[in-house]
């Protein structure tokens, strides 16, 4: 498995123009987050308090993947995935018809 100063080499070396710094800086977290809602839409509740969803199980896996990089950038992502998760489950929860 790569650590995390070669997956960074890897990604800088053909991403260095200004504009895909700039479209990847808002575009990443945007298909994050609309993927998150999307596996947030399948819950089931746990003694009515916790609610599971793939997302959750994703994230956790996530996460645990970036603290196994790096510790930092891992709990950068955790609260990240977790905001995520929190802003998606009311839209994922909502209706689809109009």
């Amino acid at each position: 498995m790569k650590n995390l100063t070669e997956h960074l080499a890897s990604y800088a070396s053909y991403h260095r123009d200004r504009r895909n710094i700039a479209t990847h800086f808002i575009g990443i977290p945007m298909i994050l987050f609309a993927v998150v809602v999307l596996l947030s839409r399948p819950q089931w509740m746990i003694d009515s308090a916790l609610p599971l969803s793939p997302a959750l199980f994703a994230a956790v896996f996530s996460g645990l993947y970036y603290l196994k990089l790096d510790i930092r950038l891992g709990l950068f992502m955790c609260i990240i995935l977790g905001a995520f998760l929190q802003f998606a489950a009311p839209l994922a929860a909502a209706s689809t018809f109009t």
